[in-house]
This record gives C-alpha cells, sequence and structure tokens, in this order.
C-alpha cells in the first residue's frame, strides 16, 4: 500500500497554539515560522507525489456512469478544457442489427460529470478518427452500414459540439477505418492503408495531407514496411510513429491467424521512414491506443488474435525513444480499452469506455491515470483500429 501523507492546515490545532507572554523573542518567532513554512512546503510535496501515484500502474474511476449508450468504435479527444466523445456503435444491437451513433458527448475539467451535446451532430459512424486542428474538433470517416460495409469519407468540424460543418463530403481518397489522422506541422496527417482489389490483404501504404481539412495532397505513395490495418499512429519529439497492426482483419476464430507485427518505424515528413526496432519489447499486437505524455509514448491495449472473441488485452507499456519499451501494468482493470477512447486532459490520461470484461458492463464509464505535467509533451495522438 502506498504511504500518504496528511499534512495539517494552518488555523489547525498546531497553528491555533499560544506560546506565553514573553516566552519568544519576535526573531525566533520569525525563524519558526519560517521554518514551519518550508517543512509544510516539503510536506505537501511530498504528499502529491504519494498520492499522484504511477502513470499507468494506478487508476483511478472518475466517472461510473456517464449515462452514454454501451458503444464501442466511438472517439476521444481533449478539447476546451474537456473531454469530448463522438459516435460509435451500440453496443446492444452490434452482432445481429449494428445501430450507429452520430452524437457528441462532452465532461466538466474532471471528467466526473457528462452530457450530450448533441444528439445528431454528424452523419452516424463508428471507428472514424477525431483529432484537434486549427483550435477545432474534426470527425473524419468511418463504417455506416456494418463492421465491414459501407465507409463514409466526410470531414467534418465544430468549434462547440453544437454546430457542425462539412468541409467536404470527399477527402479525395478512400480512408479506411483502421487509418487515423493527426495533427503534426500545422496539417493533418494520415497513413493510408489499402487494397488494389488483388488481394484480401491491404496492398499498399499511403501518406496524406491537407491544411484545412477538404483539400487533401498525398505526399508518399509507399511506405516501407509491410502494408497492414490496426496499427497506432501518433506524434512524438517531433516525429510520425507508426507500430504494430496485422495484415488482415478477416480473422475467423479457430482459422490461422493472420500475420501481427511489434515493430516501430518513425519519420519525420511522411517520405524518410525510420525503423526503430523490428520487435519492440511488447507482443505483436493490432488496434492497440497510442497516446503521448509526461515525455513518454504510452501503448495501451491491442488484441493479438489469441484472446476469446478477440478481445483486447489489458497491458500497458511506455517508451521514451521508441526503441526500448516497458511494460507498466499487465492487468488494467478499469474501463474498456479501444483504439480511440483514449485522451490526455489535465495531466490525466484518460479511457472512456464500458467495464473490461467478456460482457458488456451496465454502463460506460471514465477512468484516469496521472502523468507528469513537468514532463508532458505536447503532441497529438491517435491510433488505428478496423
Amino acid at each position: 500500500m502506498r504511504a500518504r501523507i496528511i499534512v495539517q492546515p494552518f488555523g489547525g490545532a498546531c497553528a491555533s497554539r499560544q506560546s506565553q507572554p514573553g516566552a519568544q523573542r519576535p526573531a525566533r518567532r520569525a525563524f519558526g515560522r519560517g521554518l514551519s513554512l518550508c517543512l509544510l512546503i516539503l510536506l505537501l510535496g511530498a504528499g502529491a507525489s504519494a498520492v499522484r501515484g504511477e502513470t499507468g500502474k494506478d487508476w483511478v474511476q472518475a466517472c461510473a456512469n456517464t449515462s452514454m449508450t454501451l458503444r464501442l468504435g466511438h472517439t476521444c479527444i481533449a478539447y476546451g478544457g474537456k473531454l469530448w466523445v463522438f459516435g460509435g456503435v451500440d453496443m446492444s444491437h452490434y452482432q445481429s442489427n449494428p445501430q450507429y451513433l452520430g452524437d457528441a458527448w462532452s465532461s466538466n475539467s474532471d471528467g466526473t460529470s457528462w452530457n450530450q451535446v448533441q444528439s445528431f451532430a454528424f452523419a452516424p459512424r463508428a471507428w472514424h478518427t477525431s483529432l484537434v486542428f486549427q483550435n477545432k474538433m474534426w470527425v473524419i470517416g468511418g463504417n455506416f452500414e456494418s463492421q465491414s460495409g459501407s465507409n463514409t469519407q466526410d470531414a467534418c468540424w465544430s468549434t462547440d459540439g453544437i454546430a457542425w460543418h462539412q468541409a467536404t463530403d470527399d477527402i479525395g481518397f478512400w480512408l479506411l477505418p483502421s487509418s487515423r489522422c493527426v495533427e503534426f506541422k500545422s496539417q493533418i496527417w494520415a497513413v493510408n492503408t489499402g487494397y488494389d482489389g488483388t488481394s484480401p490483404n491491404p496492398t499498399y501504404n499511403e501518406v496524406w495531407t491537407s491544411t484545412d481539412g477538404a483539400q487533401w495532397t498525398r505526399i508518399a505513395a509507399t511506405c516501407p514496411f509491410t502494408p497492414r490495418i490496426g496499427f497506432s499512429f501518433g506524434v512524438f519529439n517531433g516525429r510520425l510513429w507508426v507500430m504494430g497492426g496485422t495484415v488482415s482483419a478477416g480473422f475467423v476464430p479457430g482459422g490461422n491467424p493472420p500475420q501481427t507485427f511489434n515493430d516501430v518505424w518513425s519519420t519525420t515528413d511522411g517520405l524518410d521512414w525510420r525503423q526503430e526496432t523490428t520487435a519492440a519489447a511488447f507482443s505483436p499486437r493490432y488496434s492497440a491506443n497510442l497516446q503521448v505524455g509526461g515525455g513518454k509514448m504510452w501503448l495501451l491495449g491491442g488484441s493479438d488474435y489469441s484472446l476469446p472473441n478477440l478481445l483486447a488485452n489489458n497491458e500497458i507499456w511506455s517508451s521514451s525513444d521508441g526503441k526500448a519499451w516497458t511494460e507498466v501494468n499487465a492487468a488494467y482493470a478499469g474501463g474498456a480499452i479501444g483504439p480511440e477512447n483514449c485522451a490526455i486532459l489535465n495531466d490525466k490520461l484518460w479511457v472512456i469506455g464500458d467495464k473490461t470484461g467478456s460482457s458488456p458492463s451496465p454502463a460506460m464509464q471514465a477512468w484516469y491515470t496521472t502523468v507528469d505535467p513537468a514532463a508532458t509533451v505536447n503532441a497529438a495522438a491517435h491510433w488505428s483500429l478496423y
């Protein structure tokens, strides 16, 4: 159990004691007050450290019921001092008759209270991508019919979550649900995985950018790594990062599992890529959630086809350079980790999802772990999913 230091505040029993008349000289009293203040500051610092906990290992449930419809395939971002959740698919109808959601939810600053800002913000969708760009919230792409059905290629934005505007109804390329967007060097970036129609597996990797969300430019037709879906994608230390993924999402339990990766790549321009490691310390996985905070990258969850019903694992890994990775938590037990349902707000790493397990919990929950504010990197990170 972690130690917790409780400091008696000013005006408490100790502060209310009075000396006998003439027992102390003014200089000694001043020295005593100064010493007490120094001790108090040291104790407060130690207490804050003790309460903060270890990032990724110690988690707090901020809200046991956000009042949202149970969902998956939703996205979460931090914007305007709040957490925001967009869209997804209703879990109660997921297997039989998927019902997609187009709503927008926001929290208060500490994630304890949630409200629906807009019931129909944009066309219903799941497995889309969301980010903050040019002081706007963006929702791009996603599925709108079934898990493997039709995709939408529009780009929508809002500054308040209520009024939404369509920057374009077609970004000009087929952005698969496995391809994510991030803000980097004042542009939106996407590493887009695609198919040439001759194989059930992805056959090419492209890099696209946009300065306004409406007009897009392909800056690279081919990346050096194996084409894949379900890779994690983010920004850290002035570089774009791609890691993990799988060659196919068309896996049937009981069959031969497709190839899955644990390599790590990075670039500064989308053209010249550097392989940071061929095999990271974490096992091969896809659909893991990548976040940046406290001077580190954090890789949460993911699946490797070995778990029942293709559930995500409960692992959390961190790295300060993309080469060496450390397992911080092997048994995270908070809300379910999804590829798009995490964000960093107010020096906390948040997960917004149902309770981890083989069946849904009765409510969508909000969980957080603290990150070191002194080391937090001001960078966006988003994730990939099929």
